[in-house]
């Protein structure tokens, strides 16, 4: 078993971290993360650690970890953590999957970056903090920044002299559409480019994205960047653009993007071909070209207080609805039956409800008793304590709810609910 820490846990990042690699064979995926709270709902276990800033007891804490959970891999999952890990590799005593630590370090400023690829692609031009341009509006971020924190457009000298802050940078400003590049290097080979245009981007996070064909454009530049720079395993730039319609530069970051997700529906699992190439493994990179969009939509996790024994499920408009099996029912109903619990159908179906069963393809032997109540007296009085019980029927949850005797019914929509838990 592989043991890999993700640092920090909490991050968009780690979450297609986890995605893409929690149900893979012989991989244990550890969380990691100052403020673990968050992180606890996906990852399991997860550790607190000390914030980075607080440097070495930050580089302790997780080397501690390493050793107690002969860690073989740190995953990195936010930019200021790629810097933090690949410059403290040494003393963690365990491999970062992150590129060369001078193309961590470089990528990191935008300055610097724009620096090194200003006669290889199209950046744009720098101005003066001190100094306004000739013509507006320019573009004003961190030259460390992420998440579209404090970067804004200005659009005359007066906000330019009096807003623009010593660790900023001023820029031309792009006003085309904006585009993420997914990309992987094995080798000194560049093995893999997927363009993806940013529908939707809050606070930095492109949540709504739709892959693009891979023109000669978005290839040049990837080839220029990779050329430039050394890379191992997955990296992306973003792009503009510009004014005349040609692509420029914003960024390049050497790890995972969060939303590169687009591409797993493609059977491009980067974090997994990421993950292989420091493992040292041959890699192949599946070639489909599908039209995805992807869409982060923020879900709802639940830590249930209630303890039960016993689950019990209603057929009609619960588990059965619209002519079949409802997907997440079914599939709490497997979760529970998983974990040792005793399942249990409950209903007045009209019809024999194993048939229906096997006409929407559920086995019977999911079920530790079926229970058709054919009389019109209460289901309740086959409930047994320490229970939970899923029903559409407002009547039938009301009548078997019952706190003295541990039964706690719920309607069908908080079976995805505790399906996530």
């Amino acid at each position: 078993m592989i043991q890999v820490l993700v640092f920090p846990s909490g991050s968009g990042v780690s979450q297609e971290i986890h995605n893409a690699l929690s149900s893979l064979k012989g991989v244990s995926l550890i969380g990691a993360d100052s403020d673990p709270v968050i992180s606890s709902f996906v990852y399991e276990p997860v550790h607190k650690v000390p914030p980075m800033r607080s440097e070495l007891s930050c580089v302790h804490a997780i080397r501690a970890l390493v050793i107690k959970f002969n860690i073989s891999f740190i995953y990195p999952a936010l930019d200021d953590a790629l810097v933090f890990l690949k410059t403290n590799e040494e003393s963690l005593g365990v491999q970062v999957i992150a590129s060369p630590l001078n193309t961590v370090l470089v990528t990191r400023s935008k300055s610097q970056t724009y620096k090194a690829l200003e006669d290889v692609v199209r950046v744009p031009k720098m101005y003066d903090r001190n100094h306004p341009p000739d013509q507006y509006p320019v573009f004003v971020k961190p030259d460390t920044g992420e998440g579209s924190k404090r970067c804004r457009v200005i659009t005359n000298s007066y906000e330019h002299l009096r807003t623009v802050e010593e660790d900023e940078i001023v820029v031309e400003y792009f006003p085309g559409e904006e585009y993420s590049v997914d990309c992987f290097s094995k080798d000194g080979l560049l093995l893999f480019v997927g363009p993806r245009v940013r529908l939707v981007t809050k606070s930095g996070v492109s949540v709504v994205t739709v892959s693009v064909p891979c023109t000669e454009e978005f290839m040049a530049f990837a080839h220029g960047i990779h050329q430039t720079f050394e890379f191992k395993g997955a990296w992306f730039f973003q792009v503009k653009r510009t004014e005349s319609g040609s692509l420029g530069l914003l960024e390049v970051a050497p790890r995972i993007a969060g939303a590169s997700a687009c591409h797993r529906a493609m059977g491009v699992n980067l974090p997994l071909l990421t993950l292989e190439t420091f493992r040292q493994q041959k890699v192949t990179v599946p070639h489909q070209r599908l039209a995805v969009t992807a869409c982060k939509i923020y879900e709802t996790r639940i830590r249930p207080s209630v303890v039960y024994y016993h689950a019990y499920f209603d057929l009609d408009d619960t588990l059965y609805r619209n002519g079949s099996a409802d997907p997440v029912v079914l599939a709490l109903a497997h979760k529970i039956k998983n974990t040792g619990k005793p399942v249990y159908l409950i209903t007045r179906h009209n019809m024999n409800p194993r048939l229906t069963l096997e006409h929407i393809h559920v086995r019977h032997s999911l079920f530790n008793d079926i229970i058709h109540v054919t009389d019109g007296g209460s289901k309740k009085r086959f409930i047994k304590p320490n229970s939970i019980f899923f029903d559409d029927s407002f009547y039938e949850r009301e009548s078997c709810s019952d706190s003295a005797q541990n039964i706690h019914a719920f309607d069908v929509d908080a079976a995805k609910l505790f399906l996530l838990s």
